[in-house]
């Protein structure tokens, strides 16, 4: 009989650890770099923002050149084991214990300010619950708050743009013409 019990409690500690590591069917996030560039992986869909030229009439009928900002899409599908890199890191790194902003302690005198930056940003959805997080981090060797969490969530953003990279469908994506200084 203790064998049975033996037996038993094995089989429901291995099967609790089996499911715990499968990714959900409704599991899928948004990524932006806070440029020009953003991934939609529930839509499959890489954005990607451009200028293109605009030549319009104003009020006073002057000709004006000027640009617009014309924001298309690409179709980039992410694998099975694409899904299981990013949600077995997004689980051991406890994204959803995030702030829902990472920034810089701005109160301390040593502050790197690099140009251009931006605002990134982390939406993750699994089982009909919302995490946002924005990381406004334009150097990682400035004093950060919740410092520890901020790099696990690099970690995270990097992962998920290097298997983005990774994929033929982006290497074939037209470069962006926007320019920041």
């Amino acid at each position: 009989m203790k064998y049975l019990y033996l037996l038993l409690f094995t089989s429901l500690l291995y099967h609790s650890c089996k499911y715990q590591n499968e990714v959900p069917s409704n599991f899928n996030f948004i990524i932006n770099d806070g440029a020009n560039d953003s991934y939609n992986s529930e839509k499959g869909l890489f954005y990607r923002e451009s200028l293109i030229e605009s030549k319009f009439y104003d009020d006073d009928s002057i000709l004006t050149k000027g640009y617009i900002i014309d924001k298309k899409e690409y179709s980039i599908k992410l694998k099975e084991n694409d899904y299981k890199r990013v949600y077995k890191l997004y689980k051991s790194i406890n994204f959803q214990s995030f702030p829902s902003k990472f920034e810089i302690e701005w109160d301390n005198p040593e502050i790197i300010i690099t140009s251009p930056s931006f605002e990134s940003s982390l939406e993750i959805y699994e089982n009909n619950n919302c995490k946002k997080v924005i990381a406004d981090i334009p150097n990682i060797n400035n004093p950060i708050k919740d410092r520890k969490q901020s790099i696990k969530y690099l970690e995270l953003y990097d992962l998920i743009w290097e298997i983005i990279k990774e994929k033929e469908e982006y290497k074939i994506t037209p470069k962006s013409n926007m320019v920041y200084f």
